[in-house]
């Protein structure tokens, strides 16, 4: 016959315990910023133009063997003024690979110019520093009317010492 008794079953329970440190997990939400892109603007280049710079080969030059010149190449910018480009480079004298290949400023003490002038197809350089003579007639004047005769319309070339003075000054002729 059946009972009137109870029985204890055991039961499971879960109790939840609050936690008092917050943990977070990151939500990444995607943002789009629209940002202005500038156009490339296009930048100009200065254009150049090739001029000849001689200088003398100190071979040939040494061997007493003309012509003493070689003509180099360089690129000078189109917006400056040609002749005085020209003379600049001329006193800036051949690069390295130049110099390895035997080629020299003749300079006789000069450093460079003070003036250039022009007209009437006759170019006056007026030079800065102490002429000096290298002992023989070749000069400064050589290379350097060669290197302003490139020019067609520099017919006549008149080379100035630090005093002002050349041989010619007056006249269609070259002189130094």
């Amino acid at each position: 016959t059946p009972s009137n008794t109870s029985t204890f079953t055991p039961s499971a329970t879960v109790t939840v315990t609050p936690s008092h440190t917050p943990s977070k997990t990151p939500t990444i939400t995607p943002s789009f910023t629209p940002t202005k892109t500038p156009t490339p603007t296009q930048t100009s280049t200065p254009p150049v133009i090739k001029v000849n710079i001689v200088f003398t080969d100190k071979q040939l030059l040494g061997d007493r063997t003309p012509p003493y010149e070689k003509v180099v190449t360089r690129d000078i910018l189109s917006s400056v003024n040609p002749i005085g480009a020209v003379i600049d480079e001329y006193f800036k004298g051949p690069n390295a690979a130049e110099e390895n290949a035997g080629l020299t400023a003749i300079w006789n003490g000069f450093i460079g110019y003070s003036r250039i002038d022009f007209r009437n197809g006759i170019l006056d350089i007026y030079l800065k520093g102490q002429c000096q003579s290298n002992g023989t007639s070749y000069s400064i004047a050589q290379p350097l009317t060669a290197t302003v005769k490139q020019f067609s319309y520099v017919q006549y070339v008149k080379i100035y010492d630090q005093y002002g003075n050349t041989l010619t000054p007056y006249g269609k002729i070259d002189s130094a």
